[in-house]
């Protein structure tokens, strides 16, 4: 077996076990459905459902966004509390047409996620790019 195909096998047990410590630990563990692909700290994630939870009972803890094709870890840049009243949503911050997690917000906590400058700005001037070759053929 060759070494990357190993060390896929070991990231996706690593993903997995995370995973289940996510909802054993996590009392906000929230399910939300998102209709886009979206951007999640440096991973690109497939429209479709996700568990998100925090990976330890610290409340500023990385948090993970479990789907059925793949999985990511964000860490917040801040944590409010929150007014127990707003549905548990994912808000997005719209660069081009790409979508990136800014935000996590649970019944009891809202939790903000730093969109990485480096991609944001590589998603404008790719697109940019793409602009200007589609404007001269």
């Amino acid at each position: 077996m060759n070494k990357s195909c190993v060390l896929t096998v070991v990231a996706m047990i690593c993903l997995v076990v995370m995973g289940g410590t996510a909802r054993a630990q996590d009392p906000e563990g929230i399910v939300v459905s998102v209709p886009f692909e979206f951007i999640a700290g440096t991973k690109t994630m497939p429209a479709g459902t996700y568990k998100v939870g925090r990976i330890s009972t610290d409340v500023r803890s990385a948090l993970i966004l479990s789907g059925e094709e793949s999985s990511a870890l964000v860490s917040p840049i801040v944590v409010d509390d929150a007014s127990g009243v707003q549905p548990a949503a994912l808000n997005f911050e719209q660069l081009g047409n790409r979508y990136f997690l800014s935000k996590v917000e649970t019944p009891d906590r809202v939790y903000t996620i730093a969109v990485p400058r480096a991609m944001a700005m590589l998603v404008q001037v790719k697109d940019r790019g793409d602009a200007l070759s589609a404007g001269t053929e």
